[in-house]
């Protein structure tokens, strides 16, 4: 019996979602994220939106910083933008570059070790903030990301109603913004 192969211009069916780990540490702890994410109903749903998008996301571990901090980042920020968006970014003629929306894979930026952390309270557990990083890269992979990346101040709005129902199944507090 052969595995099902993936849907037509889906990348193989083993590389939809990496976890790039340089140690064991760091990959049980992301992994350990994801197995709470995938108990859920809302986790589930997400992961397939992310599968059916046709592109990669990756996990990888962060650059140290101090705070701490997590990102999901487009591989091509104007295919993951919404179509006719500003990106933010500019031409050299001045004038702003816009989304295509054509979906582009999306590299994660994210260690399950330095959550949750005393300087991002919102952040009660390491899943919940790797569930609203895997949804603003679902809005990537489907080209419908908002420009600018991934704010964590903005994190909840980004992930939208997902991250709520995620949060709720799993018992955790909403996710309210830090005072500026």
């Amino acid at each position: 019996m052969s595995a099902r192969p993936p849907p037509p211009g889906h990348p193989d069916h083993r590389d939809w979602l990496l976890v790039e780990a340089d140690d064991t540490a760091h990959a049980e702890g992301v992994l350990a994220a994801l197995c709470d994410i995938f108990a859920t109903r809302a986790g589930r749903a997400m992961l397939r939106a992310l599968y059916a998008s046709g592109r990669a996301a990756r996990i990888a571990r962060p650059a140290p910083t101090s705070p701490p901090n997590a990102s999901a980042r487009p591989a091509d920020l104007a295919a993951a933008t919404a179509a006719g968006r500003p990106t933010g970014q500019t031409a050299p003629d001045g004038a702003p570059l816009l989304g295509t929306g054509a979906g582009s894979d999306s590299l994660i930026a994210f260690d399950a070790a330095d959550w949750p952390n005393p300087t991002a309270p919102q952040w009660a557990s390491a899943d919940a903030l790797l569930f609203a990083l895997l949804a603003e890269a679902a809005r990537q992979v489907q080209g419908a990301a908002e420009p600018l990346g991934f704010v964590e101040a903005a994190a909840a709005e980004a992930a939208g109603e997902a991250l709520a129902h995620y949060l709720a199944e799993r018992g955790l507090p909403p996710i309210t913004r830090p005072p500026p």
